[in-house]
């Protein structure tokens, strides 16, 4: 199956014209995310534990900033949409398989409809590599897993997860979900290579491309939360290591060892994005 990687903003007036028309202008519509009206209380029961907190103790960080600037709101909103939002696909819409945005556990319960949620069994590194490099392709010796999800069932799958989603026959025209992210504890480590993984691949694929300026990051339309979850997430690591330290509570980070190797690794994604688009480097490659 062929795969397109075209995207194109609309609003929700333009979502409510094509849902009115009844699908008829075209090929079905997949609208992975859209600004949820819906509280933070949404989020599934099970992740409503300390180890799942930790991107809503980002929020909170910034909320309580004395002296909030625009850059901090925006930040804020990033961060709200990741929290939680809806996704919305018609009868006949596949997703290309992908990962989950910026390297966080994503949860999804559907609403209307059935989803069909698809994800590569246990890939190993070497795998999950060759994916990043050509995501339309299903790398050697990998399986797929599928699992039907009906009205009203959640699945949780963690950073880096390779999945897609796929509408299944019913009654419905279309299918309804209430998603989000979350970043676990535990999840530290993983969630650092995950960005460290695409950030690379985004980086390669631009050195060995004709492109005179670099190419969206590896999340489309994302790159901004990318650098907010680094640093704030990073400044708030900080504050928590200090304090886990005292009361001997880092093991909720995986040990003091995990935190040092989550912040290692997000120092070098910062190293690469910093060298992928400075002038010298768009400079170099118009020369060429």
């Amino acid at each position: 199956m062929a795969y397109s990687d075209k995207r194109v903003f609309v609003s929700l007036a333009d979502v409510k014209e094509h849902l009115s028309s009844n699908g008829e202008s075209g090929e079905p519509w997949q609208i992975p995310s859209m600004p949820s009206p819906l509280p933070d209380a949404v989020l599934p029961s099970f992740l409503h534990g300390l180890n799942a907190s930790l991107l809503r103790d980002v929020k909170n960080a910034l909320q309580a900033a004395t002296e909030p600037s625009a850059a901090a709101f925006e930040q804020l909103a990033m961060l709200h949409h990741k929290l939680h939002y809806l996704l919305l696909l018609e009868r006949g819409a596949m997703t290309r398989p992908q990962q989950a945005g910026c390297g966080l556990g994503t949860w999804l319960t559907c609403q209307q409809g059935a989803l069909g949620f698809g994800w590569l069994s246990h890939p190993t590194s070497l795998q999950l590599e060759q994916w990043a490099v050509d995501p339309g392709a299903v790398p050697e010796g990998t399986q797929w897993h599928f699992k039907a999800l009906q009205r009203g069932e959640t699945v949780y799958f963690g950073p880096g997860t390779v999945y897609f989603l796929i509408t299944l026959p019913g009654r419905d025209s279309l299918a309804l979900a209430v998603a989000g992210h979350v970043l676990r504890r535990c999840d530290l480590v993983r969630y650092a290579e995950v960005l460290l993984q695409q950030v690379q691949a985004a980086a390669d694929r631009f050195k060995h491309s004709k492109m005179s300026t670099p190419p969206p990051l590896p999340f489309p339309t994302e790159s901004g939360i990318l650098s907010v979850l680094a640093s704030s997430v990073t400044e708030k690591l900080a504050e928590l290591a200090v304090t886990a330290g005292k009361s001997h509570r880092e093991d909720e980070y995986g040990g003091h060892f995990a935190i040092k190797k989550f912040q290692s690794n997000v120092v070098r994604v910062r190293e690469l994005i910093a060298e992928v688009t400075s002038p010298r480097t768009v400079m170099k490659r118009e020369i060429i």
